[in-house]
Protein backbone atom coordinates (compact mmCIF):
# COMPACT_ATOMS: atom_id res chain seq x y z
CA UNK A 1 0.00 0.00 0.00
CA UNK A 2 1.22 3.40 -0.63
CA UNK A 3 1.64 5.83 2.45
CA UNK A 4 2.80 9.41 2.83
CA UNK A 5 4.80 9.76 5.61
CA UNK A 6 4.58 12.60 8.05
CA UNK A 7 6.00 12.11 11.51
CA UNK A 8 4.27 15.13 12.35
CA UNK A 9 0.73 13.69 11.53
CA UNK A 10 1.49 10.41 12.32
CA UNK A 11 2.85 11.64 15.90
CA UNK A 12 -0.54 13.98 16.50
CA UNK A 13 -3.10 11.23 15.30
CA UNK A 14 -1.03 8.39 17.02
CA UNK A 15 -1.33 10.87 20.69
CA UNK A 16 -5.01 11.59 19.85
CA UNK A 17 -5.91 8.26 19.39
CA UNK A 18 -3.96 7.04 22.32
CA UNK A 19 -5.36 9.42 24.63
CA UNK A 20 -9.15 8.43 23.66
CA UNK A 21 -7.86 4.96 24.03
CA UNK A 22 -6.68 5.40 27.62
CA UNK A 23 -10.14 7.08 28.70
CA UNK A 24 -12.69 5.13 26.67
CA UNK A 25 -13.60 3.11 29.59
CA UNK A 26 -13.98 5.57 31.95
CA UNK A 27 -17.77 6.23 30.51
CA UNK A 28 -18.77 2.77 31.32
CA UNK A 29 -17.32 3.02 34.43
CA UNK A 30 -19.26 5.97 35.46
CA UNK A 31 -22.35 4.63 33.92
CA UNK A 32 -22.11 1.25 35.91
CA UNK A 33 -21.59 2.73 39.30
CA UNK A 34 -24.39 5.80 38.65
CA UNK A 35 -26.73 2.67 37.21
CA UNK A 36 -25.88 0.43 40.22
CA UNK A 37 -25.85 -2.75 37.64
CA UNK A 38 -23.85 -4.34 34.76
CA UNK A 39 -26.63 -6.46 33.56
CA UNK A 40 -25.48 -6.88 29.51
CA UNK A 41 -22.01 -5.96 29.88
CA UNK A 42 -19.92 -8.64 29.46
CA UNK A 43 -17.54 -9.29 31.95
CA UNK A 44 -15.82 -11.87 29.60
CA UNK A 45 -15.26 -8.97 27.32
CA UNK A 46 -13.35 -6.84 29.86
CA UNK A 47 -10.84 -10.16 30.77
CA UNK A 48 -9.59 -10.67 27.39
CA UNK A 49 -9.30 -6.86 26.90
CA UNK A 50 -7.38 -6.98 30.16
CA UNK A 51 -5.43 -10.05 28.84
CA UNK A 52 -4.91 -7.47 25.36
CA UNK A 53 -3.49 -4.73 27.45
CA UNK A 54 -0.88 -6.64 29.12
CA UNK A 55 0.51 -7.87 25.47
CA UNK A 56 0.17 -4.14 24.53
CA UNK A 57 1.86 -2.78 26.86
CA UNK A 58 4.81 -5.31 27.04
CA UNK A 59 5.34 -5.09 23.27
CA UNK A 60 4.89 -0.91 23.59
CA UNK A 61 8.01 -1.34 26.40
CA UNK A 62 9.98 -3.75 24.37
CA UNK A 63 9.75 -1.25 20.79
CA UNK A 64 10.12 1.90 23.29
CA UNK A 65 7.16 3.54 21.81
CA UNK A 66 6.33 6.99 22.37
CA UNK A 67 5.28 7.97 25.43
CA UNK A 68 1.51 8.56 25.33
CA UNK A 69 1.76 4.78 23.60
CA UNK A 70 3.55 3.39 26.79
CA UNK A 71 1.08 4.68 29.05
CA UNK A 72 -2.22 3.97 27.40
CA UNK A 73 -1.61 0.31 27.52
CA UNK A 74 -1.49 0.72 31.32
CA UNK A 75 -4.24 3.01 31.90
CA UNK A 76 -6.64 0.35 29.60
CA UNK A 77 -5.82 -2.39 31.82
CA UNK A 78 -5.97 -0.58 34.70
CA UNK A 79 -9.96 0.45 33.83
CA UNK A 80 -10.71 -2.80 32.50
CA UNK A 81 -9.65 -4.12 35.46
CA UNK A 82 -12.02 -1.98 37.68
CA UNK A 83 -14.96 -2.33 35.01
CA UNK A 84 -14.72 -6.36 35.61
CA UNK A 85 -14.49 -5.65 39.52
CA UNK A 86 -17.71 -3.77 39.06
CA UNK A 87 -19.52 -6.57 37.05
CA UNK A 88 -18.62 -8.80 40.55
CA UNK A 89 -20.02 -6.33 42.66
CA UNK A 90 -23.31 -4.84 41.07
CA UNK A 91 -24.43 -8.45 39.41
CA UNK A 92 -22.90 -11.36 40.54
CA UNK A 93 -23.13 -10.86 44.26
CA UNK A 94 -19.51 -10.45 45.15
CA UNK A 95 -18.85 -8.52 48.32
CA UNK A 96 -17.82 -4.94 48.03
CA UNK A 97 -14.08 -5.88 49.81
CA UNK A 98 -13.95 -9.32 48.09
CA UNK A 99 -14.03 -7.31 44.56
CA UNK A 100 -11.40 -5.00 45.28
CA UNK A 101 -9.31 -8.04 46.41
CA UNK A 102 -9.52 -9.84 43.14
CA UNK A 103 -9.40 -6.48 41.19
CA UNK A 104 -5.92 -5.81 43.11
CA UNK A 105 -4.82 -9.43 42.63
CA UNK A 106 -5.89 -9.38 38.56
CA UNK A 107 -3.56 -6.14 38.36
CA UNK A 108 -0.65 -7.09 40.49
CA UNK A 109 -1.05 -10.39 38.31
CA UNK A 110 -1.12 -8.98 34.98
CA UNK A 111 1.88 -6.33 36.06
CA UNK A 112 4.23 -9.50 36.80
CA UNK A 113 2.80 -10.69 33.49
CA UNK A 114 3.91 -7.98 31.43
CA UNK A 115 7.40 -7.86 33.25
CA UNK A 116 7.97 -11.62 32.13
CA UNK A 117 6.83 -10.80 28.66
CA UNK A 118 9.32 -7.55 28.41
CA UNK A 119 12.04 -9.65 29.61
CA UNK A 120 11.20 -13.14 27.45
CA UNK A 121 12.64 -11.93 24.20
CA UNK A 122 15.90 -10.54 25.78
CA UNK A 123 16.33 -14.16 27.70
CA UNK A 124 15.87 -15.92 24.69
CA UNK A 125 17.68 -13.76 22.29
CA UNK A 126 15.12 -14.04 20.15
CA UNK A 127 12.48 -11.12 18.32
CA UNK A 128 9.41 -13.41 17.90
CA UNK A 129 7.91 -13.26 21.48
CA UNK A 130 8.10 -9.38 20.58
CA UNK A 131 6.04 -10.14 17.19
CA UNK A 132 3.51 -12.32 19.25
CA UNK A 133 3.04 -10.13 21.96
CA UNK A 134 1.81 -7.54 19.24
CA UNK A 135 -0.26 -10.08 17.09
CA UNK A 136 -1.95 -11.70 20.53
CA UNK A 137 -2.76 -7.57 21.41
CA UNK A 138 -4.95 -7.08 18.18
CA UNK A 139 -6.49 -10.50 18.34
CA UNK A 140 -7.65 -10.56 21.68
CA UNK A 141 -9.18 -6.93 21.35
CA UNK A 142 -11.16 -8.32 18.43
CA UNK A 143 -12.10 -11.40 20.46
CA UNK A 144 -13.08 -9.54 23.05
CA UNK A 145 -16.41 -8.45 21.45
CA UNK A 146 -17.30 -11.78 20.33
CA UNK A 147 -18.27 -12.73 24.24
CA UNK A 148 -20.91 -9.23 23.90
CA UNK A 149 -22.33 -9.89 20.71
CA UNK A 150 -23.31 -13.14 22.49
CA UNK A 151 -25.05 -11.82 25.44
CA UNK A 152 -26.71 -9.20 23.21
CA UNK A 153 -28.59 -11.69 21.09
CA UNK A 154 -28.74 -13.97 24.17
CA UNK A 155 -30.47 -11.10 26.17
CA UNK A 156 -32.61 -10.10 22.95
CA UNK A 157 -31.63 -6.15 23.13
CA UNK A 158 -28.56 -4.28 24.25
CA UNK A 159 -28.23 -2.91 27.81
CA UNK A 160 -25.46 -2.23 30.55
CA UNK A 161 -23.16 -0.48 27.67
CA UNK A 162 -22.44 3.02 27.71
CA UNK A 163 -22.69 4.39 23.89
CA UNK A 164 -20.27 7.29 25.43
CA UNK A 165 -18.21 4.31 25.43
CA UNK A 166 -18.22 3.19 22.28
CA UNK A 167 -17.93 6.12 20.93
CA UNK A 168 -15.42 6.99 22.19
CA UNK A 169 -13.62 3.89 21.20
CA UNK A 170 -14.58 3.81 17.61
CA UNK A 171 -12.89 7.51 17.53
CA UNK A 172 -9.70 6.40 18.95
CA UNK A 173 -9.82 3.55 16.30
CA UNK A 174 -10.04 6.09 13.51
CA UNK A 175 -7.50 8.14 14.67
CA UNK A 176 -5.06 5.69 15.33
CA UNK A 177 -5.35 4.05 12.00
CA UNK A 178 -5.10 7.33 10.26
CA UNK A 179 -1.92 7.47 12.19
CA UNK A 180 -0.74 4.49 10.41
CA UNK A 181 -1.52 5.55 7.05
CA UNK A 182 1.14 8.22 7.92
CA UNK A 183 4.04 6.13 9.67
CA UNK A 184 7.62 5.42 8.43
CA UNK A 185 8.05 1.94 6.92
CA UNK A 186 5.69 -0.81 5.33
CA UNK A 187 2.13 -0.42 6.26
CA UNK A 188 1.27 -2.00 9.66
CA UNK A 189 -1.68 -4.62 8.06
CA UNK A 190 -2.35 -6.54 11.23
CA UNK A 191 -2.46 -3.36 13.41
CA UNK A 192 -4.99 -1.94 10.57
CA UNK A 193 -7.18 -4.61 10.92
CA UNK A 194 -7.60 -5.07 14.73
CA UNK A 195 -8.56 -1.50 15.15
CA UNK A 196 -11.11 -1.44 11.15
CA UNK A 197 -12.54 -4.68 13.16
CA UNK A 198 -12.97 -3.23 17.02
CA UNK A 199 -14.63 -0.07 14.95
CA UNK A 200 -16.49 -2.07 12.76
CA UNK A 201 -17.89 -4.05 15.39
CA UNK A 202 -18.33 -1.57 17.95
CA UNK A 203 -20.55 0.58 15.16
CA UNK A 204 -22.13 -2.97 14.75
CA UNK A 205 -23.90 -2.95 18.32
CA UNK A 206 -25.40 0.55 17.93
CA UNK A 207 -27.05 -0.96 14.97
CA UNK A 208 -27.98 -3.77 17.04
CA UNK A 209 -29.16 -1.39 19.63
CA UNK A 210 -31.23 0.43 16.88
CA UNK A 211 -32.81 -2.83 15.86
CA UNK A 212 -33.54 -5.40 18.65
CA UNK A 213 -33.95 -2.51 21.13
CA UNK A 214 -37.26 -1.29 20.18
CA UNK A 215 -38.54 -4.60 18.91
CA UNK A 216 -37.70 -5.41 22.90
CA UNK A 217 -39.49 -2.36 23.89
CA UNK A 218 -42.56 -3.06 21.99
CA UNK A 219 -42.72 -6.74 23.80
CA UNK A 220 -42.07 -5.56 26.97
CA UNK A 221 -44.84 -2.39 26.58
CA UNK A 222 -47.59 -5.44 24.83
CA UNK A 223 -46.55 -7.81 27.89
CA UNK A 224 -47.24 -4.81 30.38
CA UNK A 225 -50.51 -4.37 28.89
CA UNK A 226 -51.52 -7.64 29.16
CA UNK A 227 -50.77 -8.03 32.52
CA UNK A 228 -52.57 -5.04 33.29
CA UNK A 229 -55.58 -5.63 31.58
CA UNK A 230 -55.39 -9.40 33.25
CA UNK A 231 -54.95 -7.65 36.43
CA UNK A 232 -57.46 -4.93 35.77
CA UNK A 233 -60.20 -8.14 34.94
CA UNK A 234 -59.37 -10.08 38.03
CA UNK A 235 -60.05 -7.01 39.74
CA UNK A 236 -63.57 -6.04 38.08
CA UNK A 237 -64.30 -10.18 39.05
CA UNK A 238 -63.74 -9.22 42.47
CA UNK A 239 -65.69 -6.61 42.70
CA UNK A 240 -68.34 -7.86 40.92
CA UNK A 241 -68.53 -11.23 43.64
CA UNK A 242 -68.41 -8.71 45.87
CA UNK A 243 -71.00 -7.09 44.61
CA UNK A 244 -73.49 -9.96 44.25
CA UNK A 245 -72.53 -11.24 47.75
CA UNK A 246 -73.85 -8.48 49.34
CA UNK A 247 -77.24 -8.36 47.03
CA UNK A 248 -77.91 -11.69 48.34
CA UNK A 249 -77.02 -10.62 51.27
CA UNK A 250 -79.44 -7.59 51.31
CA UNK A 251 -82.23 -9.48 50.01
CA UNK A 252 -81.90 -12.55 52.25
CA UNK A 253 -82.33 -9.27 55.28
CA UNK A 254 -85.26 -7.88 53.72
CA UNK A 255 -86.54 -11.27 53.89
CA UNK A 256 -86.51 -11.87 57.18
CA UNK A 257 -87.63 -8.06 57.93
CA UNK A 258 -90.68 -9.47 55.71
CA UNK A 259 -91.36 -12.40 57.95
CA UNK A 260 -91.34 -10.64 61.02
Amino acid sequence: MTKIHNSIAENVLGTIGAIFWSLQLVPQLWKSYHDGKTEGLSSALLLIWFASGIFLGAYALIKNLAIPLLIQPQLFSFFTAIAWGQTLYYDNNVSKWRSIVLVTTLSVLGGALEVLFYFLPRIAHNDRPTTAWGVLSATFIVLGLLPQYILIFRMGYVTGISYLFLCVDITGGVFSTLALAFSEGSFDALASASYIAVVVLEIGIFILAAILNPRHQRKMGLKGETEFKSETSSTARGLEESNIGAGDLSAGTQAVNEGR
